[in-house]
């Protein structure tokens, strides 16, 4: 949020007034000129205060363009195509077919992100999380190495955060077996502490050649947007994350979530000094 939309219109006509009559009395102005210009400066602001206001609401793109850090890309994107650089405009030209096409797939197939861009929007969206918001996740073979990567614990950090300020969380861990359940106990005692956890082993559901689509790893938020974590197999590498905000898509992957729940149980960590 723009620090103009923070203050509230009626307290800005108020502050500067005050400033305004302040200022005439400490230089002892009288002049009538002078507090009629006051005035019409007072109402200039006024009247710009809801014009920006205006322009954010009709048209939320514009108002996001007039943040300083796109205000500055746009600047150098100017330069770049002035300059003359052929490598360069290529360069800028492909930055802007890629937000043309992100633009295109966020209601539709969905975003392609890497783990850091994932990241990114991970932290924004996750930060803003507030009291009654739902974050319902799934965790296949738990990610391969993702939580011991540098960002599967920032992701960690970043759903810790979360839970402080009211967000709740519940993850399902599919689990090859009792072994890999006692390999990866630590990392489940560790989120434990801040969200449910719900565990269930793959090989009962494989065995009865049933539990294939059980391999799913995704998140819901809201039932607002959905990040399906794509990896490569055998080594569980992370290819991409896939964030999609069309409705149709999330609320399958709500349903999918519903129906994978059902075949978990709540994770009870061992006692003290048990799994060491």
């Amino acid at each position: 949020m723009k620090w103009y939309q923070k203050i509230p219109l009626g307290l800005i006509g108020v502050l500067l007034s005050l400033g305004a009559g302040v200022l005439l009395w400490v230089f002892d102005i009288t002049d009538p000129g002078v507090a009629i210009l006051c005035a019409l400066g007072l109402e200039v602001v006024i009247v710009v205060h809801r014009i920006l206001l205006g322009v954010e609401r009709a048209d939320p793109i514009r108002g996001m363009a007039q943040a300083p850090e796109i205000e500055e890309a746009l600047t150098r994107s100017r330069e770049v195509l002035r300059s003359g650089n052929r490598p360069a405009r290529v360069l800028a030209e492909q930055t802007l077919s890629t937000f043309v096409e992100r633009a295109k797939q966020m209601d539709s197939s969905g975003v392609r992100l890497s783990p850091q861009e994932f990241m990114d929007f991970a932290d924004e969206l996750l930060d803003s999380a507030r009291a009654g918001d739902r974050l319902r996740a799934t965790s296949v073979l738990a990610g391969g190495t993702y939580w011991s990567r540098a960002y599967g614990t920032q992701y960690e950090d970043v759903n810790r955060r979360a839970s402080r300020s009211g967000l709740s969380i519940e993850r399902l861990y599919l689990l090859r077996d009792e072994s890999h359940l006692a390999e990866i106990s630590e990392i489940l005692e560790r989120q434990a502490a801040f969200s449910d956890v719900r565990i269930a082993l793959l090989d009962p559901f494989e065995t009865n050649d049933d539990g294939s689509d059980l391999r799913h790893d995704f998140f819901v938020f809201n039932e607002l947007v959905s990040a399906e974590f794509i990896f490569a197999d055998p080594n569980m590498q992370i290819k991409h994350i896939s964030v999609c905000t069309e409705t149709d898509t999330v609320r399958r992957l709500a349903r999918e979530y519903e129906r994978i729940r059902t075949l978990t149980e709540p994770y009870v960590p061992p006692p003290a000094g048990e799994g060491q």
